[in-house]
Order: structure tokens, then C-alpha cells, then sequence
């Protein structure tokens, strides 16, 4: 399996190391998701796809993705687009980000809590 950074490497191992915790039944490296519209006149149809970097299934039938960002240069509108339009195709899956933290860069990642609505940081070590 390859990956497009070191931070998301990590990431890889940190959720690997939490499956073997029991803390998490499973993960999947950019599995795609179908992004879909409705039209009036011709009902669904799909507009496009979207690959986040993980996909974690937790005890409980809960699923999140996880989306690894180096900075700002990654958080692209048409990044923010997708991502929109999946939070409204999978109200049921939650959508996590994950930015380095610049003084911290190896052991750290910051994420954004929704119902805390503040970012947290988390410890990949």
C-alpha cells in the first residue's frame, strides 16, 4: 500500500495499531464514494466521486473518513465542494480532518470535533 505522505503513513499505522486494540473493527486506504444530485426532471444521477484518505469502521455499525491535510495548499475549493456534497449523500458517516500541527509536525495531528464545534488534538505516538 502507498500513500501520499509521511503524516498519512502514520496515520495508516496509528489506525492499524487500533484495530489491533479492538478499538476499531476495520479500515479501508480511498475507498470511493459515488457524490449524487438530484434534478428534477431526471431524478439522481451521480455527479461525480470522492476518495478519502480512510475509512474506519468502529464497533456499533459507526463509520468515519478520515481526511489527511499537510496545509493549507491541500484545502482546495474543489476539495471543499466534495466534501460538502458527501456530508448531504452520507449524513450518517462522519467526516473527520486531520492538519499537522506546524511545531509538532511528527507526533501530532489537530481534528475537528463537531459536537465539541472546537479542534482537538490528538497524539499519533
Amino acid at each position: 500500500m502507498s500513500f501520499m505522505s509521511r503524516v498519512e503513513r502514520e496515520h495508516a499505522y496509528w489506525l492499524e495499531s487500533e484495530l489491533q486494540a479492538g478499538r476499531i473493527q476495520n479500515w479501508h486506504h480511498e475507498k470511493s464514494y459515488d457524490l449524487l444530485a438530484y434534478n428534477p426532471f431526471i431524478g439522481t444521477t451521480k455527479i461525480g466521486g470522492h476518495k478519502p484518505d480512510f475509512t474506519v469502521f468502529y464497533p456499533g455499525d459507526r463509520i468515519e473518513v478520515h481526511e489527511i491535510k499537510g496545509g493549507n495548499a491541500t484545502k482546495t475549493e474543489a476539495w471543499a465542494l466534495r466534501r460538502r456534497i458527501f456530508k448531504a449523500n452520507y449524513p450518517h458517516i462522519e467526516y473527520r480532518v486531520f492538519d499537522r500541527i506546524a511545531n509538532e509536525k511528527k507526533k501530532r495531528l489537530k481534528s475537528w470535533c463537531k459536537k465539541a464545534k472546537k479542534w482537538k488534538t490528538i497524539k499519533m505516538d
